[in-house]
């Protein structure tokens, strides 16, 4: 497994706020309203814990994972060799974005927007 170098608080907001633009789920609106708020905390591309202020809307009665909003991460063939799972805390503010995968080798990198798709 190669060492990564963390991701920074902008590129996380900009691949959330893709996830949560392509997907139809509940409590839409309030996570979007989160994602300038959000700040990287720690943890690998795989599982990085988030923060966000509680100055910003809850997404009340949203379950974790949020639902209909995991998309798939394709390689440059179209080929799918992961996915997204945007994680709540029990207030419903964004807690942890997760970066599952299918190949033989973890993740290293976030994803380029162009590799995500809706599922």
């Amino acid at each position: 497994m190669t060492e990564s170098a963390a991701p920074t608080t902008a590129a996380v907001r900009v691949l959330v706020r893709k996830v949560l633009t392509i997907c139809e789920c509940p409590g839409r609106t309030e996570l979007l309203a989160q994602v300038d708020g959000i700040e990287y905390i720690d943890g690998p591309v795989t599982m990085m814990r988030l923060h966000v202020p509680r100055s910003y809307p809850p997404a009340a009665g949203v379950p974790s994972p949020v639902p209909d909003a995991s998309p798939t991460v394709l390689n440059d063939h179209g080929e799918p060799i992961g996915g997204l799972i945007i994680w709540l805390d029990n207030d419903g503010y964004i807690d942890l974005l997760e970066y599952w995968w299918v190949t033989d080798d973890m993740p290293t990198t976030l994803p380029a927007l162009d590799q995500i798709e809706r599922t």
